[in-house]
């Protein structure tokens, strides 16, 4: 919250509040560079923590580039750092300007001159607007460039401990990665449970005091943790030597949580081996509960194929659904319905070669009755994201709208976040 009113002053540095802190305490600099002072009060101490926050996460939108320095501000939109890798081969307070041609595009044999590939990539992918503008400082971490809470109390969590665990954004994409594999939907909670040690093993059970003794069942050999139940333990080792994964190293995490397992083989394993590996682990844990409960015998070759069947059949009925589902989209998006008696329906879309970085944009407008009335195609350059191309394709849209003179016109696209972007009254701080 704090940084939300650091955030306000950035924004609207002539209200009231912002003239008063600069007047007081950076009267011939600004709140980026503004020091503590003597004698701060407890509001101005709390801003500039707050401000710490804001420099991990704000940066600049390009329009002129005359406020913007090239080496010490942040300005390259990308996720590890806003400033240049690049050694400073021309004076370190030169601005961005510096590197944007007459015709307001990036000067792309100056660039790939004087920083490196990784940075010349990323500086000459920034968009431009087509004319100048002024630069202004928006935030990373949200689509429309504007300050959250939540985005800023992720920061802050990061730069307080650096080492967060597992519930940080930084290790969130390994719990997301148990949800996207295509395994059935109790598999998949069963190795969220397993991860989050929830499974009744021998050793949770004698916490509670439901057993006598936190030794396994099964080999007696050592204490039943998770991790023993579905990879040491001498039940689990039979299936282990059968199953197509054996050559993966999984013996190696033996004794060690089964979170950080998982992270780890998260980080080894690709989505295919993944879904495999959570499939054995539930054959595994079954196979144990019926050898303790049942007293049926260990069928190593049996559970391992069942682990691969499982894996096989949910794919091949997913396959199936999907088809169906799609197909049903098909034809739900192909009904095209007309627009109010006298208005103008313009739909546009946007098709991308990512390999190429070329873009096809299209817009063709039709009046009430289904009639075609004017239709466009462009090619463009892929200079940003998807999201971008979209948007172009709508200012290509109301382009050949204006050319034909209509004014009752419904703009009509399938990219939900650019629909909401139109019709966002406040518009986006970002490069869109």
């Amino acid at each position: 919250m704090v940084a939300k009113q650091g955030w306000r002053i950035l924004q609207d540095p002539n209200s009231l509040t912002g003239q008063v802190l600069k007047a007081r305490y950076f009267k011939c600099s600004d709140f980026w560079n503004a020091n503590l002072g003597s004698n701060p009060s407890f509001l101005w101490r709390c801003l500039l923590w707050g401000r710490q926050v804001l420099k991990n996460g704000a940066r600049w939108r390009i329009g002129r580039g005359d406020m913007v320095q090239v080496y010490k501000s942040n300005w390259i939109p990308r996720l590890n750092t806003f400033k240049p890798f690049s050694i400073p081969s021309f004076p370190e307070d030169a601005k961005v300007v510096e590197l944007i041609d007459a015709r307001n595009q990036w000067k792309a044999d100056f660039i790939l001159e004087y920083f490196n590939k990784e940075d010349a990539a990323a500086i000459m992918r920034t968009p431009l607007p087509r004319s100048p503008k002024m630069d202004e400082v928006c935030w990373h971490f949200d689509k429309k460039g504007m300050y959250t809470v939540k985005s800023g109390y992720k920061i802050a969590l990061r730069l307080k401990y650096p080492d967060i665990p597992s519930t940080s954004e930084d290790c969130s994409c390994y719990w997301k990665a148990i949800w996207r594999l295509e395994l059935p939907e109790k598999t998949k909670i069963f190795l969220w449970r397993a991860a989050q040690n929830m499974l009744p093993t021998v050793e949770n059970l004698w916490k509670k005091k439901v057993t006598a003794s936190p030794l396994c069942q099964i080999c007696r050999r050592s204490v039943e943790i998770v991790s023993h139940a579905l990879i040491e333990c001498k039940a689990a080792g039979k299936i282990w030597k059968q199953s197509i994964l054996t050559d993966k190293g999984i013996e190696v995490y033996k004794g060690q949580d089964m979170l950080e397992v998982w992270f780890q083989m998260s980080k080894r394993l690709c989505k295919a081996d993944l879904e495999l590996l959570g499939a054995t682990w539930w054959i595994t844990w079954n196979t144990r509960n019926r050898l303790l409960f049942k007293g049926e015998k260990i069928n190593s070759n049996v559970s391992a194929a069942k682990a691969q069947a499982i894996v096989k059949a949910y794919r091949r009925v997913k396959h199936v659904g999907s088809s169906q589902a799609a197909n049903r989209e098909d034809k739900k998006h192909h009904q095209w319905t007309p627009p109010l008696a006298r208005s103008f329906k313009i739909n546009v879309d946007a098709a991308t070669n990512v390999e190429a970085k070329t873009v096809g944009l299209g817009a063709i407008i039709r009046d009430d009755k289904g009639r075609v009335v004017a239709a466009a195609v462009k090619p463009s350059r892929l200079s940003w994201d998807v999201q971008f191309a979209e948007a172009e394709a709508v200012e290509l849209g109301l382009q050949v709208a204006k050319e034909a003179q209509l004014t009752s016109i419904i703009i009509e696209t399938d990219y939900q976040e650019v629909a909401g972007l139109v019709n966002h009254k406040k518009g986006s701080k970002t490069e869109i």
